[in-house]
């Protein structure tokens, strides 16, 4: 078979695990080649927060926090149930035992990670959950260490801000530690660190610039703007790639295998409109440009085995003034707000994981529309709390003209405005304002309190004012798969 190019492993992506895989081939004494379909590098890892779930890992136990592959296996059989073999016993046990492994092998590569303490599993509350955290994140990351390729990564974050930080800076408004945390982000991490001509990343800009940085010492080669067109295949199996390499089509063989690691399909309306539930589109996601389904797509092509197709990483975000998409995190689940229907009804917990977030809103659009839901937040959540872009106390006026944001003085006149059902928000409204005390969690976990007909509900209180009051209306993304 004739090909333009041949090497032992070819990668299709070029996120976190694309580029492991590369990793890894190369220190097995292999010779491998990263496909990346943009002109940039990272996909939607670098976009992300930069964390991984790795239960019982290395960095957890030199921090003197104790873990267990029996604790974790007991949480994720729970979390996860019985989803068939996309998560099936052996995936599990291999997951659980080789992610430590992967830290240490990583570790030992150079990889600088920190451990993300405070970060909650998302179900600490049951079996197995912990809520001081499991996960692990790349330390602040100099970009100008990978030379003419530091403008290559796709950079969603210009603050170098770790995952146990977020919570506190959010709060940079309301509490010394917040402030300080601010500052230590802003001032010294980010201006100070610019100042001296460093380029400090964080989140997932260090997970991709490290694991990249330590490819371009191995001499791996890697390809931006070649999207793959289809795999090759003999009597044997895949045995290389077609790619669209520079506007020419170019044969790559693979002698020991073809990795795909080229993410889902959210920027791809007609697999979108095929396996998920339906509104959607994809006006609305997050995920790289580059997640178009050519990977998913090829893989079915030859007969590959799919799963969970009508899922996908979920999470609430809002269209800014410049029509932009953006994730929904801390605005959802601080005081002075909440997420309503078109009816005016809460139906979530707004400080659960943004996956359950998603699944109870197409949950709830089942019933009344839902999709989208409103935001209801006061003046105090605009004085207090960053959102977005929007620094604290400062709404621009394009927030309003874009429709972003819908001010007005009254629940009434806002509900009008948003097309919400005046009764139901006042309602709403006023049951909250009964509540003189908010237990929040800030990740996870079910909030105290009790719903309108005095039963415990699966999310609790929140206590708005009718000062100044604003609604942000709430889109439902899809990620990655």
């Amino acid at each position: 078979m004739d090909f333009d190019y041949v090497t032992d492993v070819v990668v299709v992506g070029s996120g976190s695990a694309a580029l492991t895989t590369a990793l890894a081939a190369k220190e097995s004494g292999l010779e491998a080649i990263v496909l990346e379909s943009t002109e940039l590098v990272g996909g939607s890892s670098a976009m992300s927060g930069g964390g991984a779930w790795i239960p019982n890992n290395p960095l957890m136990h030199e921090a003197g926090v104790p873990d267990s592959y029996e604790d974790a296996r007991k949480y994720l059989d729970r979390v996860v149930g019985d989803v068939g073999p996309a998560s099936s016993p052996d995936r599990r046990d291999a997951f659980l035992r080789r992610g430590p492994e992967m830290v240490t092998w990583l570790r030992g590569l150079g990889f600088r990670f920190m451990y993300g303490r405070g970060y909650s599993d998302y179900y600490p509350e049951l079996p197995g959950g912990t809520p001081i955290g499991r996960g692990v994140e790349g330390q602040t990351f100099d970009l100008r260490a990978l030379g003419p390729w530091a403008d290559r990564i796709r950079i969603a974050s210009p603050l170098p801000l770790h995952t146990p930080e977020a919570a506190k800076f959010a709060l940079s408004m309301r509490t010394v530690d917040g402030f300080l945390t601010a500052a230590k982000v802003i001032g010294l991490r980010t201006v100070g660190n610019r100042l001296l001509g460093r380029r400090p990343v964080a989140s997932g800009g260090t997970l991709i610039g490290q694991l990249l940085r330590l490819l371009i010492e191995r001499s791996v080669t890697v390809w931006l703007r070649s999207p793959m067109i289809e795999l090759i295949t003999d009597s044997d199996g895949v045995v290389g790639v077609v790619v669209d390499h520079d506007g020419r089509t170019v044969r790559v063989g693979a002698r020991r295998g073809v990795m795909l690691a080229a993410g889902g399909f959210a920027r791809n309306i007609e697999m979108r409109e095929q396996y998920h539930p339906h509104p959607i589109t994809t006006d609305w996601t997050i995920a790289s440009p580059g997640d178009k389904g050519d990977a998913v797509r090829a893989g079915i092509a030859v007969g590959a085995t799919t799963a969970l197709m009508d899922d996908a990483w979920w999470g609430p975000c809002f269209i800014d003034a410049k029509g932009v998409s953006n994730f929904m995190l801390w605005e959802r689940s601080l005081p002075f707000g909440f997420i309503v229907d078109s009816t005016g009804r809460r139906f979530m917990n707004e400080s659960a994981s943004y996956t359950d977030c998603g699944h109870w809103q197409y949950e709830r659009n089942a019933t009344v529309p839902a999709i989208p839901a409103w935001l209801i937040i006061d003046s105090r959540h605009r004085k207090y709390y960053p959102f977005g872009a929007m620094l604290p106390g400062m709404t621009p006026k394009a927030a309003l003209r874009s429709g972003a944001m819908v001010k007005a003085d009254s629940l009434e006149a806002l509900a009008r405005a948003c097309e919400i059902d005046a009764t139901g928000l006042g309602a709403r409204g006023t049951s909250e304002r009964k509540v003189t005390t908010l237990t929040r969690s800030a990740l996870a976990g079910t909030l105290a309190g009790a719903d309108d007909d005095g039963a415990a509900p699966a999310h609790g209180p929140r206590r708005p004012s009718t000062v100044g009051l604003q609604a942000i209306r709430q889109r439902l993304p899809g990620s990655a798969q």
